[in-house]
């Protein structure tokens, strides 16, 4: 059984508010945003079948139900479904959430640096919702002087106690450390990794993500083959299923682009507003590239798509400072080969629209062709330069 859930049924990342939503607090995330929109790093089972998912980008963890086709809830984040009555529960860019058997939410909240409007430290977080006031309030913590800004995770033993890992220092010269704590907070156990010298003298320090434990360090566990724990339906993510995934994504978009290739062909689409390297037609909020017959020398230097709005008050921060929103994007994103020829699509912003400029282009040299496509589709033709 498969099931697909696709983010941006949900969230638009074309919007200048979700884009406005990704920013870091006083940093511009725009570039990182737009190859990593969400960066969820964990998904987990809730009790019930429903997936939990941090989202580090939005600041946000969400459950979608079992059957992928809601979002149930968003907790955390400027749109968040519950509030905090206590400003300080709040958590940025986290990691490792998971749903307890009491419905509480269990992360690791990394924080944030002083100096970028952060608490300067990072805690293993458990939150309760209350669904009738819609709030989330904090329950347990466990919170030493330690800022571990990327990576890390918590995760609630059996027997009732937390192990938490500080997967990365700022400094990249204290030792990362994994700790077992008590739900009063008192250690029980801790290890920590000895920094080489290289390390040292790069001021680089290694990462880790995840510390898993197979029922206690510090406590009298039976330990027992994990066959009878796997979820029914979950498949082992082994380098055969990951093929078999690829292979099925790679055959769902050689469908779709088909169709779209068809359709060009037949003339079903009209004709194109702008003649050029590329034919490129646009349909409402959809831009199409077209080239037949094309092959991979046609495709590979990037695509240039800037889009202007009428009001730059609907661009993000550093956008608006470049008065264009930069989509710039690789054919193999967006686009497939088909029947000799090559097709790609974009989906634009849904603001009001001045003027968009696109192309290709080398880095560091002059663009190899370049068109203007006015906003009417009844516009002077824009030709290539």
């Amino acid at each position: 059984m498969e099931q697909i859930w696709d983010s941006r049924d949900y969230w638009d990342i074309t919007s200048a508010q979700q884009w406005d939503r990704w920013q870091k607090h006083d940093h511009d995330v725009e570039d990182d945003a737009l190859f990593c929109w969400l960066h969820v790093n964990s998904i987990s089972f809730g009790s019930r079948g429903n997936l939990i998912l941090s989202s580090r980008q939005r600041h946000q963890v969400v459950s979608l139900a079992a059957d992928l086709k809601t979002i149930e809830w968003q907790l955390g984040g400027p749109d968040s479904d519950y509030d905090f009555p206590t400003p300080d529960d709040r958590f940025p860019v986290q990691h490792h959430a998971t749903e307890l058997p009491n419905g509480n939410i269990l992360l690791f909240d990394n924080g944030l640096p002083k100096n970028e409007r952060g608490t300067g430290y990072s805690r293993a977080l458990e939150l309760r919702l209350d669904d009738e006031r819609r709030s989330a309030t904090k329950v347990w913590e466990y919170r030493p002087d330690i800022l571990s800004r990327i990576g890390s995770g918590a995760t609630r033993l059996a027997n009732g106690n937390t192990l938490i890992n500080f997967g990365s220092r700022s400094e990249g010269l204290e030792p990362l450390s994994v700790v077992e704590v008590d739900p009063r907070g008192n250690e029980l156990f801790k290890a920590e990794t000895i920094q080489l010298d290289r390390f040292r003298e790069r001021k680089q320090s290694p990462l880790s993500f995840r510390a898993v434990g197979i029922g206690s360090i510090m406590g009298e566990t039976m330990l027992r083959a994990p066959a009878d724990r796997t979820p029914a339906g979950v498949f082992p993510p082994d380098r055969e299923y990951w093929s078999a995934m690829r292979q099925q994504h790679r055959a769902h978009r050689l469908s779709r682009h088909r169709t779209l290739y068809e359709s060009l062909v037949a003339g079903d689409l009209g004709k194109p507003q702008v003649r050029s390297t590329f034919n490129i037609h646009r349909d409402g909020r959809t831009l199409t590239y077209f080239k037949g017959p094309c092959d991979a020398d046609d495709t590979r230097a990037k695509f240039l798509l800037h889009v202007f709005p009428v009001d730059k008050d609907n661009l993000a921060t550093k956008p608006r400072r470049l008065g264009f929103a930069n989509l710039d994007f690789h054919f193999a994103w967006s686009g497939e080969f088909v029947n000799g020829g090559c097709a790609a699509q974009r989906v634009l912003p849904d603001y009001p629209i001045s003027h968009i400029r696109t192309g290709q282009f080398v880095d560091g040299e002059a663009p190899l062709w370049q068109v203007e496509l006015p906003v009417q589709r009844q516009g002077p033709s824009a030709s290539a330069s």
